[in-house]
């Protein structure tokens, strides 16, 4: 049992030296890596090496893809308002991206998500219900599907818009 948990955490430490070791990472070393961490729900972690990577690599293939990695970790971090800094960020910067149409649906979703906290909080205090969220991810979604309207994320779009 000793010479089990010796192992374990040997390897423990060996993986946060090499965690710890980023001196010569490249952009897809912090993007691969930061992808893993979202895989394995670590956001924070992801974030971190996301962001890192944007100040050490600020232009490049990875770090297009990273805002909207950055993104879906913020959202999955239930944080909907940072998710959007990033998506709207990406959009700036690369509007007709292959996948701007994936950036489109996650503006919408976020606001989606806001939606469902706002009724949480028109459950608790009615006299606070805004109807501001609502209304943005209707438009967004119709922006997605009139842009993009063969897109998968345009099926979603339509389904979530009311008749």
């Amino acid at each position: 049992m000793f010479i089990r948990l010796s192992v374990v955490a040997l390897l423990s430490l060996l993986s946060s030296c090499a965690y710890l070791n980023q001196d010569n990472w490249t952009a897809q070393d912090y993007y691969r890596e930061a992808k893993d961490l979202i895989e394995s729900g670590n956001y924070s972690i992801a974030l971190d090496h996301l962001n890192k990577m944007h100040t050490i690599f600020p232009y490049g293939i990875y770090t297009e893809y990273a805002w909207l990695e950055k993104a879906y970790a913020y959202q999955k971090s239930e944080d909907p308002s940072s998710a959007q800094i990033e998506i709207n960020e990406f959009l700036r910067n690369y509007p007709y991206h292959e996948h701007a149409d994936y950036a489109l649906f996650m503006l919408a979703y976020t606001e989606e998500t806001k939606i469902k906290d706002f009724i949480h909080l028109y459950l608790n205090h009615p006299s606070k219900n805004h109807t501001k969220p609502m209304s943005l991810a209707i438009e967004r979604y119709q922006r997605l599907i009139q842009r993009y309207p063969e897109s998968k994320y345009s099926n979603y779009a339509r389904k979530s818009i009311p008749a």
